[in-house]
């Protein structure tokens, strides 16, 4: 019997203590939804090097075909890899690092090994040309959780 009352009395001690507890957070994190909302997060890169790739038509990480006329990037596997594709469809802007008037937007659609790649189209609207090879960039991401990409599928297209 003097076991079951300390039972009894501990359980009404925790909710009374837990109560108490709760009470305060709640009126500590009122307002956290609204707070939160306000602030934008987003995920930038440091300067990095961005090369040219072709798509051909080849299934990427993402699990899409995409054409060379597509603004795709690419890149590294802290943000994209075939098993982590929360990030893929989300837009980016890209700057010219030495520039940061000349930008571009583009859709996260595949991995790279390196920091990260554009597709042809990309590239050469961003760099005018291929001639330049490699280029400085920084990207970050636009805060929207996905976009629509017009000429891609998830079929290849006959050609």
């Amino acid at each position: 019997m003097l076991f079951s009352a300390r039972v009894i009395l501990l359980f009404f001690a925790s909710a009374v203590f837990a109560g108490s507890m709760h009470d305060g957070s709640l009126k500590r994190h009122a307002n956290l939804k609204s707070r939160l909302a306000s602030q934008t997060l987003e995920a930038r890169s440091e300067p990095v090097e961005a090369y040219y790739g072709f798509q051909n038509s080849t299934v990427t990480a993402c699990g899409v075909y995409y054409n060379d006329t597509d603004y795709i990037i690419g890149l590294s596997s802290d943000y994209v890899t075939a098993d982590y594709t929360d990030n893929c469809g989300r837009s980016v802007t890209v700057y010219l690092t030495e520039d940061s008037s000349s930008s571009i937007e583009v859709t996260v659609g595949d991995s790279c090994e390196s920091d990260a790649y554009l597709s042809v189209a990309a590239f050469e609207a961003l760099a005018g040309s291929l001639d330049a090879g490699v280029l400085n960039i920084t990207w970050s991401f636009i805060n929207e959780a996905t976009v629509a990409v017009s000429s891609a599928s998830t079929e290849a297209s006959s050609a």
